[in-house]
């Protein structure tokens, strides 16, 4: 509910945007009846464009936005005053005859009461609009301003309009308001309305484009004949040229570094720090000159935009000079290869964009000369000291100090800085409208490009500025050689050896070979910069981790391992990463096995540094000390690192020979104990963000005040003075990249922390403040000193403060399991059993503030109800299971209140709920509803304000009996019961998230009120209720996914009991706005990645009349429009969308996208064609790509692309061979025209590329490659087409058959194990030329010096690929002679590995859906000896351990290797897992139950179930399944079968009774 005081400043918003401006429209329409024809008038337009580009040093009136909605392209729709806003209508009658008197005051400031003129109207409406903005964010008015205001606004509406807004103004202080609509009117009205313009803008401008696209491809061929005579003018028609032939013109007759390169920088093309270079130089020459050699060295034509930001700067002296210029410009439209197709390029913050690209505009109009400006700057931390220095200097215009300002808040490239600058600018009544004009500023994907290439070159510039001191070495070919023949190579080895400069020297070597480098940090940078038809290098540095590895990243890299593979299938990508050892050693890379198939370990023998190579690199570096340094330092695997510490310390004053040969880093210890006497840096793990140190990071006062008190500093410290003193490091010690300071070598790093945590004094205080990361990797729990690998030595006395550090990270960790995993000293009994003392000891006020502060990922996982519910052993294990807090039963209620505030703020309600351990407690969980049972009318009002989507989606329900209380899993057993009152506020704002989702099927399916008639039906009225306004809004701003499932186009259209429960509801379409939701709709189909899917859920298809509204729509398409969509639409809609006549639509048809279609024109099918078979060559499945295609059953169409197919040229088929997918290869190429059959079943086969004789090597090269790596070679040889061809299987054969040993060798290595099972033979003998299976067609004869080679190889695959049933436990289980393979050969298990087989065993067992099937194949249960260790093994498992078993084991385990007692254990049985059970334990039995009991309720097949179920035999376990059942509300049982499976179970239950009463009988 809104407070008295937002309801006064909501009434105002009203009152202005819905009544004033309504008046001011009626007067401005009074004052101009024929707007067109004012505006169009020639000495009005004159007006208008002095205000649009006024003379220098006038400010700009009307920006280009204004001008582009007054004046529209050709064609458009006639301007009227519904097209304007207030800011707008308020300049035109200002300016326009007839012009309006000003008030006294002014238009931009507020009028007296006493003036009642039209203009102090005017100027009061326009006054309250920018006062409603600037106030927006605080949102409050109090009583008093309340009623002055609404006093001015009230005179102004009787004076400008008529007598409906007189009644309008008096009804709208009593009017009962939709306070969101209208808080959303302040925020996003003015937003939504100028970007809908900007989208027609962008439309037309886009048509035009297109157009002239297809112009200068149409001319290609006249263009290609004409080279030759036009060859002398060549270098003024290029970008380069251009520039050259002005050059002198340029830097001696213009000043280039003011206003022009304003205008650069915000079109994106130069930037700030290009500035800042441009103005080191100190004379306008120079300053000319640097500014042209950056724009000709960008990789795109910049000349056409460098004379547009000529012709929009002051030129009057250069009139000619700019005419000139203009003269040579061919072609305005500016096209960028090989860049990033992602919304974030190169970590740009997209609100920094906007500032870029409003520079020149607030460089020329803001005031910075304001009185108390720069204390407001100041004040929001948007300037430092210095720079205050600077922006009070006497000696620089305003526009040099706001450029300088800035430039800081650019460099910062944050949206809080961003945020800062905007409410700055609120405060200044005269800077309101920038705020409307920033936040309104679209960014398109060609800014982020143009940015990212700016980011691109000064990267790589830096690199080629390393380069120069490259010096090559053996292991540089041999990666080389590796990029070449693999997609993916790790360059690994110990820190400093020259990793990451032999890399980026590789790189730039594929830079000049055509591959665009791209460097990146994690796996979703590599999906969102995949752009297809691009040759790319993906470069990833020190990939997870620097020092040890970083668990949590490498389970992303899982994650995402699959996605990555298929990037890199495209020919055309290709990755190198860098790693060290160590990491690359750990265990968890195992199972990347992507990055394992090409290692390049410079520490190896064979690519470490040779003498030779150590020799050259001494003599590149130390000069005249070459044979010194190589004496002394060359011992150091870390010699390369060395050679650029010396290049840079060298120019030192400070710096001695001697002591830098002798010991490397003795230098910089007498560097660092300066450097932390005088508190000049801070280390947070090596990556210190500047904005922690400029802006207002919570903690940064604390560890300063630590610091000093530490090294007794006395002298005031801020972050500000810390970082003056990092940029004097800058180029020594640390770099800053993109605002992050960082050492200049993760090397250097390592001594760093070394050397601090090592220091008496520091050590504390890194154990105190130290980055979480840091204190997990960098310090090991020892006795001694003395530590290894550059670890800090935790000694005795330190360990309680390092444990305790530990244990308070866990407590605010958003996952406390990784801090454990990733914490070396856990796998130390020592550390272990200090902190599980330390934890069992808390006292209840210690647990206290526990539950106060700790993260919800800490409350769900380590919070316990009693001892017993401690699992695992701290002895064997580190994980949280064994480390737990038992809550205290009068702390319970603190913990629900505040776990339960979390779970409210949670987007993962069910993991977190599944996640808690005390929900396995009945005495939580009865705690846990009585809580949500008693919380209050205002509580639950407060929860659905506040509430997530997905709390008020699972966690609310319409009655107590949609509380499922039997379920013990999940949400079921709890819910907030919606008191009636508050159904209607639920409603609105579950409706609310509904809109914002972007998957709202799934939103409704999980949503539990509607399993509820009373709920449905009144969310059903809520919909009918909606009125017009709102369903426009809707159409207008929801996502995609909302528009197609959720609008319908009649009542009847809305089932009752659909499946789909979206399906139940709908919004109807008004018939008024069925265009705008069909444009709408038809908007978002083209920008749909899955349009199939798209039109396949939209439900208005289902309507004839919705059909018959889009088909009209369609035919309405013109050209210009049907032209971006074949040049920008993806394949999917090429290949649904497009018929060749309107034949072809069919309004009957099964599938909805039959139902419609656009037309390609005669003169666009070829452009189709291309784009269409681009789409092709690039598509995962060619096959199902060509059978989806609505074209294809045209013979036209058919006809036109057989053409196409047989004009490419030898050159295009090479590149096609070189690039298409691993199955357009496979699929679509032949080796004759015979092969391609035009009336065949299969589509594809009617379309074929015949591989030209001399290509034919190239191509078996490259199919034969992608069957190495083939997961089923026999579907692969099966699917290829040419394979039918003799010729083909016979140059195949020849192929294989001249595989060289070093060729063979790189199968083992990198083939699939599918591959070297089934391609690989022993004698020429096994080639059968005529076999059915076409794979015994051809093979690769194994030479003998390689037979162990592939031996060794072929058994790790099928260790990989086996389960443990491949093991035996004596040598006379294994059977030469047996029927099944595997049988004639066999591992035997140690003894002393006896007990590890069988615990692997049992996890499996646990997880698999079949246990009886998983035990009759293991060769083990054979053997005596091993089902006695088993029983053995089973008989000790702990409580724990079987408790564990119950959660989390399979259904099938838990239903089948569970007994009550050791008589149900039958030894002899001839059911394997009869022989085996495990006992459950009392106190764990009730527990049982409820999981066996829950698995039976949603069990496909519960009669077999509970037939299968060992311990339902037993007359305990009847007993207890007797209580539980009773306790039952079966009412409560939601699935419909649950009720024929109780009495089912109570069949079972009194036979087994009977029989056992026979048995006593007897």
């Amino acid at each position: 509910m809104a407070t008295k005081e937002e309801d006064n400043f909501l009434r105002i918003v009203y009152l202005n945007y819905r009544v004033g401006t309504i008046a001011l429209r009626r007067y401005f329409d009074g004052v101009h009846p024929n707007l067109t024809s004012d505006l169009s008038s020639p000495s009005n337009k004159a007006i208008l464009a002095s205000l649009n580009k006024p003379p220098r040093g006038q400010k700009r009136v009307l920006f280009q936005e204004q001008w582009n909605v007054l004046y529209l392209l050709p064609g458009s729709p006639v301007v009227s005053s519904a097209d304007l806003d207030v800011t707008l209508m308020v300049c035109l009658l200002r300016n326009l005859p007839p012009t309006v008197s000003p008030p006294v005051s002014g238009f931009d400031a507020l009028p007296q009461s006493n003036d009642s003129t039209h203009g102090a109207h005017i100027a009061r409406i326009k006054y309250y609009k920018n006062f409603i903005v600037s106030h927006s964010k605080d949102g409050k008015l109090s009583d008093n301003d309340f009623n002055t205001i609404w006093i001015d606004l009230e005179m102004a509406i009787h004076g400008l309009g008529n007598q409906q807004d007189n009644t309008d103004a008096a009804d709208a202080k009593s009017k009962v308001l939709d306070h969101n609509a209208l808080r959303e009117q302040v925020n996003f009205r003015y937003n939504i309305q100028h970007n809908l313009k900007r989208l027609n803008d962008h439309s037309n401008e886009l048509s035009v484009q297109t157009s002239k696209i297809r112009k200068l491809e149409l001319n290609v061929e006249n263009i290609e004949k004409e080279v030759q005579s036009v060859k002398k003018d060549i270098n003024v028609k290029t970008s380069k040229g251009a520039f050259k032939e002005f050059k002198d013109k340029l830097v001696y007759s213009t000043i280039l570094d003011k206003e022009v390169l304003d205008n650069l920088i915000s079109k994106c093309i130069l930037t700030v720090d290009d500035r800042e270079e441009i103005d080191s130089f100190t004379d306008q020459l120079s300053r000319n000159q640097k500014l042209l050699e950056i724009l000709m060295h960008r990789p795109y034509n910049t000349f056409n935009i460098f004379v547009e930001a000529m012709k929009e700067s002051e030129q009057e002296c250069n009139t000619l000079l700019v005419a000139d210029l203009e003269s040579i410009v061919t072609d305005k439209i500016l096209i960028l290869k090989n860049v990033p197709t992602q919304d974030d390029i190169a970590g740009v913050d997209k609100q920094t964009v906007k500032l870029i690209k409003w520079y020149k505009i607030l460089v020329h109009e803001l005031d910075i000369d304001k009185p108390g400006i720069l204390a407001k700057l100041s004040a929001k931390d948007l300037t430092s000291k210095n720079d205050d220095l600077v922006l009070i200097s006497e000696n620089r215009t305003p526009q040099e100090k706001i450029r300088t300002l800035l430039g800081e808040i650019i460099r910062k490239n944050a949206s809080s800085t961003y945020t800062a600058f905007l409410e700055f600018l609120k405060e200044d009544s005269c800077y309101v409208e920038y705020v409307f004009k920033l936040e309104d500023t679209y960014i398109t994907q060609f800014d982020l490009e143009l940015l990212f290439i700016d980011f691109m070159i000064d990267r790589i510039e830096m690199w080629r500025k390393d380069d120069s001191l490259f010096i090559e070495r053996r292991a540089t070919n041999h990666v080389l050689s590796s990029i070449s023949n693999y997609k993916c190579v790790s360059v690994i080895g110990s820190s400093g050896c020259g990793k990451t400069a032999l890399v980026r020297h590789v790189a730039l070597i594929m830079e000049r070979n055509g591959y665009t480098i791209i460097t990146v940090t994690d796996e979703k940078e590599i999906k969102d910069q995949y752009k297809s038809d691009r040759k790319t290098l993906y470069i990833i540095d020190d990939m997870c981790g620097n020092f040890t590895v970083n668990q949590s990243r490498i389970e992303e890299w899982k994650k995402s391992i699959k996605d990555i593979e298929s990037v890199l299938e495209n020919s055309k990508y290709k990755l190198i990463l860098t790693c060290r050892l160590q990491v690359f050693q750990d265990k968890g890379f195992e199972n990347l096995e992507i990055f394992k198939r090409c290692e390049c370990n410079l520490s190896s023998e064979s690519l470490t540094l040779t003498s030779d190579e150590k020799e050259k690199m001494s003599r590149m570096y130390f000069k005249e000390h070459a044979l010194e340094a190589l004496k002394y330092l060359g011992q150091y695997e870390f010699f390369p690192l060395l050679c650029k510490l010396y290049n840079i310390q060298k120019a030192n004053p400070q710096f001695t020979m001697e002591m830098f040969l002798n010991d490397p880093f003795t230098f910089y210890k007498k560097d660092l104990t300066h450097m932390y006497n005088d508190c000049k840096e801070v280390i947070f793990n090596n990556k210190l963000d500047e904005t922690h140190l400029t802006g207002k990071y919570p903690k940064l006062k604390e560890y300063i005040n630590d610091i000093k008190e530490v090294c007794d500093i006395h002298e005031n410290i801020t972050g500000r003075t810390i970082k003056t003193q990092l940029e004097l490091l800058t180029g020594t010690f640390v770099t800053n990249e993109k605002g992050v300071y960082q050492t200049i070598h993760d090397k250097l790093f390592d001594f760093l922390a070394f050397y601090f945590g090592t220091q008496e004094q520091f050590l504390c205080l890194l154990i105190e403040n130290a980055n979480g990361r840091f204190l997990r990797e960098r310090f090991v729990v020892s006795n001694n000193t003395q530590s290894a690998q550059d670890l800090i030595p935790i000694t005795a006395d330190k360990l309680q403060m390092y444990m305790k550090r530990v244990f308070n990270d866990m407590v605010t960790s958003t996952f406390a399991e990784r801090d454990i995993n990733e914490n070396r000293n856990f796998k130390k009994f020592e550390f272990r059993n200090k902190l599980f003392d330390f934890v069992k000891h808390l006292t209840n006020q210690e647990k206290s503030e526990l539950i106060k502060t700790a993260d919800i990922d800490f409350l769900s996982t380590m919070f316990v109800m009693k001892e017993n519910d401690i699992e695992g052993n701290f002895d064997k294990e580190y994980t949280c299971k064994w480390l737990s807090v038992v809550i205290s039963d009068d702390l319970l209620q603190q913990y629900i209140e505040k776990w339960f505030d979390h779970l409210t703020k949670s987007d993962q309600i069910s993991c977190y709920i599944e996640k808690n351990r005390l929900m396995m407690n009945v005495t939580f969980r009865t705690a846990f509803r009585n809580y949500m049972t008693q919380l209050n009318v205002e509580q639950i009002a407060s929860l659905i304000e506040t509430g997530t989507a997905d709390f008020l989606t699972i966690m609310f329900v319409m009655t107590e009996d949609d509380i499922n209380d039997i379920s013990r899993m999940g949400d079921d057993p709890y819910g907030i019961v919606i008191p009636d009152e508050l159904l209607h506020r639920y409603i609105e704002k579950w409706f609310d998230h509904l809109t914002d989702s972007i998957h709202p099927n799934t939103h409704m399916a999980e949503n539990r009120p509607l399993m509820n008639d009373t709920f449905c039906t009144a969310f059903r009225s809520y919909i009918k209720q909606l009125n017009t306004e709102k369903i426009a809004y809707l159409i207008q701003t929801t996502s995609d996914f909302f528009l197609s499932s959720m609008f319908v186009m009649a009542d009847d259209d809305i089932k009752d009991s659909a499946q789909n429960r979206h399906e139940c509801f709908g919004i109807v379409i008004p018939d008024n706005l069925l265009l705008q939701f069909i444009d709408r709709w038809f908007y978002h189909l083209t920008k749909s990645s899955n349009s199939l899917y798209f039109i396949r859920v939209s439900r208005p298809l289902m309507s004839v009349t919705f059909r018959t509204a889009l088909h009209t729509y369609t035919t309405q398409i013109k050209k210009e429009a049907i032209a971006p969509l074949i040049q920008y639409g993806d394949c999917d809609l090429l290949n649904s969308m497009f018929v060749m006549s309107d034949d072809d639509i069919n309004d009957n048809a099964e599938n909805r996208n039959e139902c419609f279609g656009v037309v390609i024109p005669d003169d666009l099918l070829q452009k189709y064609i291309e784009k269409w078979f681009d789409h092709l060559t690039k598509n995962v499945s060619p096959k199902l790509y060509v059978d989806r295609n609505r074209l294809f059953m045209n013979v036209t169409f058919r006809t036109a692309l057989l053409s196409y197919t047989k004009q490419l040229r030898t050159e295009t088929i090479a590149t096609l061979i070189k690039n298409g997918t691993t199955k357009f290869i496979n699929t679509m190429f032949v080796m004759k025209e015979n092969d391609i059959k035009d009336n065949a079943e299969n589509r594809n086969e009617c379309l074929g590329i015949v591989i030209p004789v001399d290509l034919l090597q190239q191509y078996i090269e490259r199919w034969f490659g992608d069957l190495t790596k083939s997961r089923s070679p026999k579907n692969f040889v099966n699917d290829n087409r040419s394979y039918m061809n003799v010729k083909f299987r016979t140059a195949l054969r020849s192929y294989m058959k001249q595989l060289n040993t070093k060729t063979i060798a790189g199968i083992f290595k990198i083939g699939r194990d599918e591959f070297l099972n089934t391609l690989f033979v022993m004698t020429e003998d096994d080639i059968k030329e005529n076999a059915e299976n076409r794979l015994d067609n051809v093979g690769i004869v194994i030479p003998d010096d390689m037979f162990q080679q592939y031996i060794e190889r072929w058994f790790d695959g099928l260790v990989k690929s086996s389960s443990v049933n491949n093991y035996i436990c004596v040598k006379d289980d294994i059977n030469d002679n047996a029927e099944n393979r595997y049988e004639c050969f066999g591992i035997i298990i140690p003894i002393d590995l006896l007990q590890l087989y069988i615990g692997r065993l049992i996890d499996v067992l646990t997880k698999t859906d079949s246990v009886r099937k998983c035990l009759d194949v293991n060769r083990c249960f054979m053997n005596a000896t091993f089902g006695i260790a088993l029983q053995s093994y089973i008989k000790q498992l702990t409580r724990g351990n079987i408790a564990n078993f119950i959660r989390e084991g399979s259904r099938d385990f838990v239903n089948t290797m569970f007994v009550l007692a050791e008589d149900d254990i039958k030894k002899d049985s001839e059911n394997r897992q009869e022989c085996f059970g495990i006992i459950i334990p009392d106190d764990l039995l009730q527990q049982y139950i409820e999981r066996w009991f829950v698995d039976m309720t949603k069990s496909d097949s519960p009669k077999q179930y509970i037939d299968e179920n060992r311990t339902f035999m037993n007359s305990k376990f009847q007993a207890a399944l007797d209580l539980y059942i009773n306790g039952i509300n079966l009412e409560k049982i939601g699935c419909l079968n649950r009720k024929e499976n109780i009495d089912y179970l109570n069949t079972r239950r009194d036979l087994f009774k009977e029989n056992k009463t026979c048995e006593i009988k007897n």
